[in-house]
């Protein structure tokens, strides 16, 4: 299943059906996350439709790699989803269950280190993604090689990031990633890779990265889900000195300075912070997906099983200064976890940039695309705290550049869709990892205040 949704997004994206902003393309800088589409906003990604071979099969190959994998030595390893790796030696190897394996330490510098993986046949590869990050400081290069392509890039982020490139389409039979590092130490948590070929492989995306034994409820540090940052504080306490009795643009005023007190993520570590934030209540170990509330597995697979939607579609948020397109360092608006959500790669499709109103037609989409589920009041209680956190964006009847309509349809959707368990669990996780609260969560009656 995950690799045919992998090859309806790719298709959808070649053919220009979904994309964080439609009008715009995206410079190939190999930090754009192309496959993470989010409120039916692909951050670009076309393949080269014209020399695909149709009698192939687009495989994802992806593997974070886990405690035992590697040694000091160096050699072989086992196959990792499908396949076997040689490494170079190292005089430290060292694992650490959030950024993976670090090389090296500050006794024992390594220069450079190489990874390389042969296929069974010829493909053509069109994007990777690696994650890494250094110990404390200093400058380190990787090199990603295969066919006749290279890409060299220097990294010198302490907190996992993932580099990226997309829109490719080199023809290779193997896979190269050369570390070389003038840090006191480097982590290496994982590589992936797209390549259609012919033949079976038996390649994969790794499946067992964060539930092995699915239906397990997802905890925070563990298995590669993010670790919180705050600790939660109750409802009363975190409105004690905000005055909610007031009206209109006073009470804006007073929770924009509210919820601006936050500290920001970013577009990358939220990959791993939805794992946890979005846990389905009744399905402890499966993430709840917004508009048909399908279940999918808390594992992040570059996007083949589901995506970051953002509510606000990203290019109806154009704040002046800021970055429209986020890729994974992004922090800012277009991270904000109050506003992504989990979402299925084709969902997130027919929602497009789209805004909101009853009926799913033209510039408009209706939330709810599954009878069994009420997403309405969700939809509005997002779009009113992004209203009162980001200045530049406005709340009317109408979709536009910092619009997304219809206001007077989503007053009546949180009126008629109060907060549910989820919703509410929701805030309180988004708050351990960001320190701010969605107060239309916590007190809805603040929606007819400030917009009735």
């Amino acid at each position: 299943m995950k690799k045919i949704l992998t090859f309806l997004t790719i298709l959808l994206l070649s053919l220009g059906l979904v994309g964080c902003n439609s009008n715009s393309t995206t410079p190939d800088t190999g930090s754009n996350d192309s496959t993470d589409t989010d409120g039916g906003n692909t951050d670009g990604g076309n393949t080269d439709g014209g020399n695909t071979n149709h009698n192939a099969k687009l495989e994802s190959y992806s593997y974070t790699f886990k405690n035992g994998d590697l040694n000091k030595e160096g050699g072989t390893t086992e196959a990792l989803s499908g396949l076997k790796w040689t490494y170079g030696s190292s005089p430290y190897i060292k694992f650490d269950s959030v950024k993976g394996f670090q090389i090296g330490s500050s006794k024992n510098n390594v220069k450079e280190i190489s990874f390389e993986t042969t296929f069974p046949g010829e493909g053509i590869i069109k994007d990777f993604s690696i994650e890494l990050s250094v110990a404390k400081s200093g400058n380190s290069n990787y090199i990603v090689s295969f066919g006749d392509y290279t890409k060299t890039d220097s990294f010198t982020n302490t907190t996992v990031e993932a580099k990226e490139q997309f829109d490719l389409n080199v023809k290779a039979n193997s896979f190269k990633l050369t570390l070389k590092s003038e840090a006191m130490a480097l982590y290496l948590k994982s590589i992936s890779f797209s390549i259609e070929h012919e033949g079976d492989w038996g390649i994969s995306a790794d499946t067992d990265e964060i539930t092995p034994n699915p239906g397990q409820p997802v905890e925070p540090g563990k298995n590669g889900v993010a670790a919180t940052k705050f600790k939660l504080v109750s409802i009363e306490e975190y409105y004690k000195n905000t005055d909610l009795t007031l009206t209109k643009n006073a009470l804006k005023a007073e929770l924009n300075t509210l919820v601006s007190n936050m500290t920001g993520v970013s577009y990358g570590d939220s990959r791993y912070m939805l794992l946890y934030t979005d846990e389905d209540i009744k399905n402890p170990g499966k993430l709840n997906g917004i508009y048909e509330g399908t279940l999918f597995d808390p594992v992040w697979d570059s996007g083949s099983t589901w995506n970051r939607e953002h509510v606000w579609a990203c290019n109806r948020m154009q704040i002046p200064g800021e970055q429209e397109r986020p890729d994974n360092s992004t922090i800012g608006h277009t991270s904000d976890l109050h506003n992504l959500r989990v979402s299925g790669p084709s969902i997130n499709s027919s929602r497009g940039n789209k805004g909101f109103d009853n009926t799913t037609h033209g510039e408009f989409f209706f939330p709810n695309q599954n009878n069994g589920v009420d997403y309405r009041g969700d939809v509005a209680r997002i779009l009113f705290y992004m209203y009162i956190r980001y200045n530049s964006l406005n709340l009317d009847e109408t979709v536009g550049n910092n619009t997304i309509g219809k206001l007077s349809v989503l007053i009546k959707w949180a009126n008629e869709d109060k907060p549910d368990e989820f919703e509410k669990r929701r805030n309180n996780r988004i708050f351990e990892y960001q320190g701010n609260r969605n107060p239309f969560i916590d007190h809805p009656e603040l929606v007819n205040q400030l917009f009735a």
